[in-house]
């Protein structure tokens, strides 16, 4: 998992020397650690998190460790196993469906008030997210576009200027890819690019009504692609019954 987390590059890039090995500059190490395994899918639901090899990827102590897995476990992506260490969260259907019903009530909540309050930095910082992931996913880079997505839907939270529901936002997005299958070998078959352009659209005219439409249409969509994706993958897992 060591090499698969992070790049060996970051420790000596910002020298082993100068990274606490405690305190919470060192626990927000380990968790940006894990997120990005966890985005970048280089970690799936039910992997164990071993903790020297956390260690030598984040540079942080055992404490320092422990404390950032605690922070992942409240926020729903990790499990913690007496004795047994820590894993990868594997959500069910009813909490998959659960994080998408949470979301869209954040999100419909923070589209309709919007318009009211986004000036022109918040213009500037959605016209820069859509021009990011328009761009990624033109390239091919589809992770980045994915990494965009996330970062659109996270700012709309944000700029609504509620910063505890901001908070609950990001955890919910970050448990997204824990919900869909890895995809191994397979294409994306979901892009969110013309409906968050469509939901901007609408914010732009001062119509926080239709934008939280459109964005609620995509949830909705992105939830029953998750849902199919988990039938086919637990299908394939499933030994065929015997004649």
């Amino acid at each position: 998992m060591a090499t698969r987390m992070i790049s060996s590059s970051f420790i000596s890039a910002v020298g082993e020397a100068s990274l606490q090995k405690s305190g919470p500059q060192a626990e927000e190490r380990v968790v940006n650690t894990v997120l990005e395994a966890i985005l970048s899918n280089r970690v799936v639901p039910g992997e164990r998190l071993i903790e020297r090899e956390l260690a030598n990827t984040s540079g942080a102590g055992r404490m320092a460790i422990r404390n950032g897995l605690l922070r992942l476990a409240a926020a729903g992506l990790v499990e913690i196993h007496p004795n047994r260490g820590a894993s990868i969260v594997r959500t069910s259907p009813d909490e998959m469906r659960q994080i998408f019903e949470t979301r869209i009530l954040i999100e419909e909540a923070a589209l309709r008030g919007l318009p009211a309050r986004l000036n022109d930095s918040g213009h500037e910082i959605l016209e820069g997210i859509l021009r990011e992931e328009s761009s990624a996913y033109e390239d091919g880079r589809i992770e980045d576009a994915r990494h965009a997505s996330r970062r659109f839907h996270i700012a709309i939270a944000e700029l609504a200027g509620n910063t505890i529901l901001a908070k609950l936002q990001r955890d919910l997005i970050h448990c997204q890819p824990l919900l869909a299958s890895s995809r191994s070998g397979r294409a994306s078959r979901f892009s969110g690019v013309s409906a968050h352009v469509e939901t901007y659209a609408a914010l732009v005219r001062g119509d926080g009504e239709e934008a939280a439409r459109v964005n609620t249409a995509l949830l909705k969509a992105l939830q029953r692609e998750m849902a199919l994706d988990r039938h086919e993958e637990d299908s394939a897992e499933r030994p065929e019954a015997p004649d």
